[in-house]
């Protein structure tokens, strides 16, 4: 799929985890569209237009991301689903590829270029899980940190019971002498639906790096339809707001009826 299209929803975060959910509403999302987008999805969602986005998100009657769609020039990128495998190529010279566990979660996940007719990897995500089936850690390799100062590459995650995630995030800091070691903690804060209220930031001296609320309307399906965003980044200088708008489409009984 094109980078350039997930600005989209990188003001959600790509992050994954499974979060406190309201028991009227059925999460049906699937694990991979929770790593490309960090939202759930409920109840037979068969596709979510981002109004003003130029992205179509198309679901499968197993509720799992079937295609994303940039309708303004018509281009289509599938999820060929292959066992516990999912590739999606987004040229004759990219790819990705997910590794599922048995409990249906991305498990590993690479990132190919085909350089002389031979695809490699410069990209490698492993996750664990605790017994509850919450990630509790990730691994980052990726070829491109060996030129950059500053990078993380590994991720824990802890969690309580009010819907609050902390995330431990370590990596290296030439400019701080930091070799493999805690260089940001980010808390979140998730609502009754299981989707985020607030997201804090900071560094390893404590210092505030980005701060971020999000405020929804909901369906009565129990999606969001708008969404107001505002992030103030110190590490940037900049304050983000946005408002986004989602046209929800869901798949009828009969459509899926075995």
């Amino acid at each position: 799929m094109k980078i350039k299209y997930y600005y989209i929803l990188l003001l959600l975060g790509i992050f994954i985890f499974s979060c406190q959910e309201n028991s009227n509403y059925k999460n049906t999302s699937n694990m991979l569209y929770e790593v490309n987008f960090d939202s759930h999805v409920r109840n037979n969602v068969k596709e979510i237009e981002m109004v003003d986005r130029d992205l179509k998100i198309i679901f499968n009657c197993g509720a799992n991301l079937s295609q994303l769609i940039t309708p303004s020039n018509q281009s289509m990128y599938y999820y060929e689903y292959r066992g516990d495998t999912i590739i999606n190529q987004a040229t004759d010279k990219r790819k990705s590829v997910y590794v599922l566990n048995k409990r249906g979660r991305v498990a590993e996940k690479y990132d190919f270029k085909k350089r002389k007719g031979i695809w490699e990897s410069d990209y490698k995500e492993t996750w664990s899980y605790n017994l509850g089936g919450e990630p509790s850690e990730k691994n980052i390799y990726s070829e491109a940190n060996k030129k950059r100062g500053y990078y993380i590459n590994k991720e824990k995650y802890k969690y309580y019971p009010n819907g609050k995630v902390e995330i431990y995030k370590y990596g290296k800091d030439v400019g701080s002498g930091i070799e493999n070691g805690l260089l940001r903690l980010e808390t979140r804060l998730s609502n009754s639906f299981g989707d985020w209220l607030t997201i804090e930031e900071v560094d390893e001296d404590g210092i505030p790096y980005r701060n971020s609320t999000f405020t929804y309307t909901y369906d009565g399906q129990g999606n969001w339809t708008e969404l107001i965003y505002k992030e103030v980044n110190n590490y940037l200088d900049r304050t983000t707001v946005d408002t986004m708008y989602r046209k929800i489409i869901y798949y009828s009984p009969s459509e899926c009826a075995k």
